[in-house]
């Protein structure tokens, strides 16, 4: 059941949580971005095959998130807030999720690395780095590349 109020409700606590965060307000920043700025940020709930996408400056988060804790998602709030930076940032697109290879793409190593340092600084280093090989996994990274984007993924990682 559709609860639109409920899911404003989570999307501005999860504003309200991320402007907080050390990594969210350096990567705003380092975009010459005012943080406060992800108050006029659009975010919604829609059904898809992807936990979280970034469409024309629009942070869209699976719909399946609200049946569990949405709080415990917000490392993929980063990701995107990452690619709404790009996108309201930059003088071209960015490269869509589909073009070409996906974990060769910059602005994708640049949104994961940001994400894989709030989820080490939310839930530790052995949290971020298992995430990380769960969508090496996901993408069949194997031998000595599958290192190299390990170790590219975890650059924010101390």
């Amino acid at each position: 059941m559709r609860d639109p109020e409920r899911q404003q409700r989570l999307l501005d606590q999860a504003r309200e949580h991320l402007k907080k965060h050390e990594v969210v307000k350096k990567m705003f920043d380092e975009f010459d971005l005012d943080v406060d700025e992800i108050d006029l940020v659009p975010m919604g709930f829609k059904p898809m095959d992807v936990s979280a996408r970034t469409d024309h400056g629009i942070l869209w988060f699976n719909e399946a998130m609200l049946d569990g804790s949405f709080e415990d998602n917000l490392h993929y709030g980063v990701h995107e807030l990452e690619h709404y930076c790009q996108q309201t940032t930059g003088n071209k697109p960015t490269k869509g999720s589909a073009d070409g290879d996906y974990l060769g793409n910059q602005e994708e190593v640049d949104a994961f690395q940001r994400q894989v340092e709030y989820m080490a600084g939310e839930n530790g280093k052995g949290h971020a780095e298992s995430y990380v090989d769960q969508v090496l996994d996901h993408h069949d990274e194997t031998g000595e590349q599958r290192e190299d984007r390990k170790a590219d993924l975890m650059n924010n990682v101390d």
